[in-house]
């Protein structure tokens, strides 16, 4: 069972033994929702959903910058190694989106993917020269050369995907929403699918330097989060954790065997222990908490408050 929350009186601070401590609150603007990190931790990109473009956070000063849109931003994604944040935005009065290209060292747009249709997640392979783009409305996520920006291939699942991965060494694509599928990357053969038996928007693999290759999968609409087994090129379950109101996303520790969840019903965050795969604490204090990131040193965590204006800094 989870232990019972501390609460001190001291502004801005909640705080759970062994868990975790909220030590700040950066204002970013109305509804954040979806966080990207680049790689060295120096910036976080902050979706809005009730507030138009993004908010971009740039570490450790805490300082924060708009990056204007006609439309609230719906997914984005953070190239790794290049400073591109691609946006999926809902356009205003005309319900359809656009993809952009917002480059965060010149403050410029570019929008290279003209009549793209109803964009979905995006995400990038490791080294950043490939991007995919979930095709809302279709079963396809198309990939995309990104010195270029053109089409490498496509990947056809069961059901549209509303998030996306990759593993660590960039040799296999994942997708969730309804199903949770594996696609060879280079390929875009589809090898395995497996029903969620309820919806999924967030999944998050484990880093390369985990003693087990898993995929993590919070399935929001049947308080669970599943894993998956993905070695030897499987994607098998092999636990299914219950009992977790709403999860949302979910991010792994970058060395410690722990990976973080956002319960979005309770207002906290669970952590799972990765050996035993079991929940072995919560995090307290947030407002609908909806994604998550960690620095790649892992000493803090970034929470988005998607019923406030604020993403809490959490020491770890």
């Amino acid at each position: 069972s989870l232990e019972t929350a501390q609460y001190f009186k001291v502004a801005t601070y909640v705080t759970r033994k062994g868990s975790g401590e909220i030590i700040r609150s950066i204002n970013v603007g109305n509804g954040p929702k979806l966080l990207k990190m680049n790689r060295d931790g120096s910036m976080i990109c902050v979706a809005l959903s009730r507030s138009l473009g993004s908010t971009i956070i740039d570490l450790p000063s805490y300082t924060t910058r708009n990056s204007p849109a006609n439309g609230t931003v719906a997914y984005l994604g953070l190239n790794p190694t290049q400073p591109k944040l691609y946006f999926s935005i809902n356009q205003l009065y005309t319900g359809n989106t656009s993809l952009g290209v917002f480059d965060t060292a010149t403050n410029t747009w570019t929008s290279p993917f003209p009549g793209f249709g109803y964009a979905g997640d995006i995400a990038f392979n490791p080294s950043g020269s490939r991007v995919f783009i979930a095709r809302l409305g279709t079963n396809v996520t198309s990939g995309y050369v990104t010195a270029n920006n053109t089409l490498d291939r496509s990947y056809t699942g069961t059901s549209p995907a509303r998030a996306i991965t990759t593993n660590p060494n960039g040799t296999a694509l994942f997708t969730t929403g309804t199903v949770t599928e594996r696609f060879i990357l280079s390929s875009g053969q589809r090898t395995q699918s497996v029903g969620n038996s309820g919806y999924a928007s967030g999944l998050a693999h484990s880093p390369s330097n985990a003693s087990r290759q898993r995929l993590y999968v919070p399935v929001s609409t049947e308080n669970k989060v599943l894993i998956f087994d993905t070695s030897e090129d499987q994607l098998k379950v092999v636990k299914s954790l219950t009992g977790i109101m709403a999860p949302q996303n979910a991010a792994f520790h970058p060395t410690q065997p722990r990976v973080y969840v956002t319960e979005l019903a309770n207002n906290r965050v669970i952590v799972i222990n990765t050996d035993t795969e079991e929940v072995e604490g919560a995090i307290d204090g947030f407002d609908q908490p909806f994604d998550i990131v960690i620095s790649p040193d892992g000493k803090l965590a970034y929470v988005s408050n998607s019923a406030g204006t604020t993403v809490d800094v959490v020491d770890i």
